[in-house]
């Protein structure tokens, strides 16, 4: 069944399939200026969301990691096309009525559900170390991290090869229990290890990829012809 619009989210009587294509928007809202009034609306909430969340260091979440970039991701009405807003709402339909987290609060609550599930199943498994270090909910800083060491492993050795449930409870032993000042990179390197890949090619294929701050080397952006990250 399609999902019905909440609150004030999207405009009344529209379901998250009437922003799904151009004509459908087009359908749905019936005239350019509808439609540039819509995308305005949408982009002011989600502008206003991202900033709250660069306030307070939430960076790690989707739908700052989508719009976090404002000026590249949802440029302002002048300077689009109305095709283009019309294109652009369905992303931004998606960010603020969809089935992902994209407010402060949401992204809390998910925040200490995933770190008591963990600490449960630390303590169940008598990992003491991670269930003591749990007993506090990871910061957003941690998070951040947790979710990059996640990144580069994924990125080299493929998703396909990792658990991801394995590598979460992983990754969140070794940020919540190492010294600050351990690189990503060694943590990264400690993270493949521990999931089964300690082979010498793995481990050289992610210090060729990533900083010892687990970002993409220049080297290797330009060697593959992407943007380091």
């Amino acid at each position: 069944m399609a999902r019905r619009n909440t609150g004030a989210r999207l405009p009344e009587g529209t379901f998250l399939t009437d922003f799904a294509s151009v004509e459908r928007v087009r359908a749905a809202l019936g005239s350019d200026a509808a439609i540039q009034a819509e995308y305005s609306r949408q982009r002011s909430i989600i502008r206003k969301r991202v900033e709250r969340m660069a306030a307070a260091g939430e960076t790690y979440n989707r739908l700052f990691k989508t719009f976090g970039n404002m000026e590249q991701a949802l440029p302002t009405v002048k300077n689009l096309t109305t095709e283009q807003m019309a294109k652009l709402l369905g992303a931004t339909s998606r960010a603020i009525a969809g089935g992902y987290q994209n407010t402060m609060r949401s992204i809390r609550e998910s925040r200490k559900s995933t770190a008591n599930a963990l600490r449960k199943q630390a303590e169940a498994a008598g990992d003491t170390a991670l269930a003591e270090a749990l007993t506090k909910d990871p910061t957003p800083a941690q998070m951040e991290k947790i979710h990059r060491l996640m990144g580069m492993v994924e990125r080299t050795l493929g998703k396909k090869l990792v658990d991801t449930n394995e590598l979460l409870e992983d990754a969140t032993r070794i940020v919540m229990t190492s010294k600050s000042k351990t690189s990503l990179l060694t943590m990264a390197s400690q993270l493949m290890a521990n999931q089964g890949f300690d082979e010498m090619e793995d481990l050289a294929a992610l210090k060729d990829r990533f900083t010892a701050r687990g970002t993409v080397r220049v080297s290797w952006s330009r060697a593959h012809g992407k943007r380091g990250k």
